[in-house]
């Protein structure tokens, strides 16, 4: 075969392109409707990547036993019941816990175990104590607005004169 004949049927062959459409909850097989009914509510409000996962566990969840798929249910109904809050908390104490190596986890376990039952307690209230107090309410039961993080950037240098150089470089 000559490089051209090669070249002109590469060309001569259809291009299929994959339209960026989005994953309808209307366009969702009954089994994965099924599977992820807790967030029909908000399913289209959701960005793709976020669909994308919850369809990996909808197409899993047929194949699961059925305390598997009972425990599936609970957790996605808990998981609605969430504010946004709460579920970027999760997140982040997933993606902590993702990163550390078995040995590290097992590590840490092996610290809990050898604690008193007393010093259990106490860690245990902090957890609630720190839950509680980084809560935050919903918008529509908020009586001040959440401002957001402040910035934390190089301390002000302080010259010999006591004025601030941050101004000084402007």
């Amino acid at each position: 075969m000559s490089s051209n004949s090669v070249t002109t049927s590469a060309l001569a062959a259809p291009t299929i392109t994959q339209p960026s459409t989005k994953t309808t909850w209307a366009s969702l097989t009954s089994d994965q409707k099924t599977a992820l009914s807790p967030l029909a509510n908000e399913w289209d409000k959701m960005d793709e990547l976020r669909r994308k996962k919850w369809l990996g566990i909808a197409n899993k969840y047929s194949s699961m036993k059925p305390e598997e798929q009972q425990r599936v249910q609970e957790r996605v109904q808990a998981w609605v019941k969430l504010t946004p809050e709460q579920r970027m908390a999760v997140r982040e104490n997933f993606s902590n816990t993702v990163k550390k190596t078995p040995e590290q986890k097992s590590a840490q376990w092996q610290q809990y175990q050898q604690l008193s039952d007393e010093e259990k307690t106490k860690l245990a209230n902090e957890a609630k104590m720190k839950k509680s107090v980084t809560i935050v309410q919903p918008e529509s039961k908020r009586t001040t607005p959440v401002l957001p993080p402040l910035k934390k950037g190089p301390p002000p240098v302080v010259n010999a004169s006591g004025a601030s150089q941050a101004n000084n470089n402007k």
